[in-house]
């Protein structure tokens, strides 16, 4: 059913705070899920943290809420929903309920899983009324505000002992990154190195296609970012726009942001480039496998004589058309190369194009390898 227990003034019934809370301390094996909150108003991460303090139990958190990288496995983060071995540990753990916040996740095997698993009771907190469960899979689904709920159930509740998944995260986690160091540059390697090296960014814009899902899959045992916003525009027009946003975001908060896209949104967004200045402190960076990689690490790779006909290759030098921009573009083409510039960027912040060129043959052997890493 759908409850629909927000008011006019945006204030909630206390019926509906009485519903979740008395749903959570009945769970002997809850399960929290952060979907996309409001991003409008970047201070919901020490709302989170303080409900965490309470719950103490088992939760994943969507990368658009950036929360997944201001805590850390250790605290009881599951890192991933798209491994097998996490999916196999989630279902072992069998949990007794799901409360989802916010929107929808990145992760379409959180959603299979669900699937899968319709006796399980899942309630939903979200703040429209669009339908965004493609499964169909929630028990209830609450119209209310997930930041104000959450905050009010930080308030009420007795701290909840939830049964933590009993697995060894960190070897997990250690297994990963180990694989993504022992490639060259991939999409992974990117994204870890990120979170880990650039601490002077307030806000990351993430593209879609592999970028989102690269970020999504990672995450650390301890927390690597204390105060990141992450944004990403999701949906049919996703790739679109990238540069406009990261420059509309920076004005807005006026401190340092980094962009991450794919040469296809890059190509789609080229008007945007004229409008940069040099006060913007910001990082470009532009990931170049010569277009529509992201579709040889989804199953429709197997379709041979479809991958023409959806992929977008070019051999455009995305750093001359930078230049001729009138702006100066480093060609990244080692990991060293990166993490320099990484490193570069984060002690003096500042207007900064980085294109990253990456071979798929090699980003798919650092895929294919990451699958096989064992809890």
């Amino acid at each position: 059913p759908h409850l629909n227990i927000l008011n006019s003034d945006e204030t909630m019934s206390e019926s509906a705070y009485e519903m979740l809370e008395k749903a959570l301390n009945a769970a002997e094996k809850p399960l929290i899920v952060f979907g996309p909150l409001d991003r409008l108003k970047p201070d919901y991460l020490p709302v989170i943290k303080k409900f965490l303090k309470k719950y103490n139990g088992p939760y994943y958190c969507d990368v658009e809420t950036g929360a997944k990288f201001s805590t850390g496995a250790s605290e009881g983060l599951i890192p991933t929903m798209d491994h097998p071995e996490v999916l196999k540990a989630v279902t072992d753990y069998a949990p007794d309920l799901i409360l989802h916040f916010g929107h929808r996740l990145t992760s379409k095997h959180y959603y299979s899983f669900l699937s899968e698993h319709p006796e399980l009771k899942v309630m939903q907190v979200i703040d429209t009324t669009y339908h965004q469960d493609p499964g169909y899979n929630f028990t209830y689904k609450l119209h209310a505000a997930p930041i104000k709920m959450l905050e009010a159930l930080g308030e009420r509740l007795d701290k909840v002992i939830g049964k933590n998944i009993n697995c060894d995260w960190s070897k997990l986690i250690k297994g990963k990154e180990d694989v993504i160091e022992n490639y060259d540059l991939s999409y992974p390697f990117i994204s870890k190195r990120a979170i880990e090296h650039l601490k002077k960014a307030t806000s990351f814009f993430i593209g879609n296609s592999t970028f989102i899902r690269s970020f999504d899959s990672y995450a650390s045992f301890e927390s690597k970012n204390n105060e990141l916003t992450v944004y990403a525009n999701r949906g049919a027009s996703g790739i679109e726009g990238h540069l406009a946003c990261i420059q509309g975001i920076q004005e807005t908060q006026n401190s340092p942001c980094v962009l991450f896209l794919g040469d296809v949104s890059f190509i789609h967004d080229l008007g945007s480039l004229l409008t940069f200045n040099e006060q913007h402190e910001v990082l470009v960076v532009l990931a170049n496998n010569r277009g529509g990689g992201i579709f040889h690490l989804l199953p429709i790779a197997k379709e041979k004589e479809t991958i023409p006909l959806i992929s977008t290759p070019h051999n455009f030098d995305l750093s001359k058309i930078i230049t001729a921009a009138g702006f100066n573009c480093l060609s990244i083409h080692t990991k060293e190369e990166l993490v320099k510039a990484y490193d570069d960027w984060n002690q003096k912040p500042k207007l900064t194009f980085l294109e990253v060129n990456i071979t798929d043959d090699n980003n798919q052997k650092v895929y294919d390898q990451l699958r096989t890493v064992k809890l």
